[in-house]
């Protein structure tokens, strides 16, 4: 997702992932999130061709809508933040 939700899970990412995983966690991230466009195009092409245009961008634009609100209903999302808490210590540095 581009834009601040972009941001936003990218700064969430860097910020709780161990560094030595980054990589690897960024890379399947960004895999995943791309394998359904060609199906989308694919999807979009045939139903402009079945029912016009602006029904097809209507549909389009309200599912990307619902797609970014959609993560702030989840508990777990809103109470993310971008500093991590410190880790507990059991006994305090004297």
């Amino acid at each position: 997702m581009a834009g601040p939700g972009g941001v936003a899970r990218r700064s969430v990412v860097q910020t709780h992932v161990p560094q030595r995983q980054l990589g690897r966690v960024v890379g399947h991230i960004e895999t995943i999130g791309s394998l359904p466009i060609p199906l989308a195009y694919l999807a979009a092409g045939h139903a402009a061709d079945s029912v016009g245009t602006r029904p097809v961008m209507v549909v389009c634009a309200a599912t990307m809508l619902a797609v970014a609100i959609a993560p702030l209903l989840l508990p777990d999302v809103r109470r993310l933040r971008l500093t991590p808490e410190p880790p507990v210590v059991a006994h305090p540095p004297p």
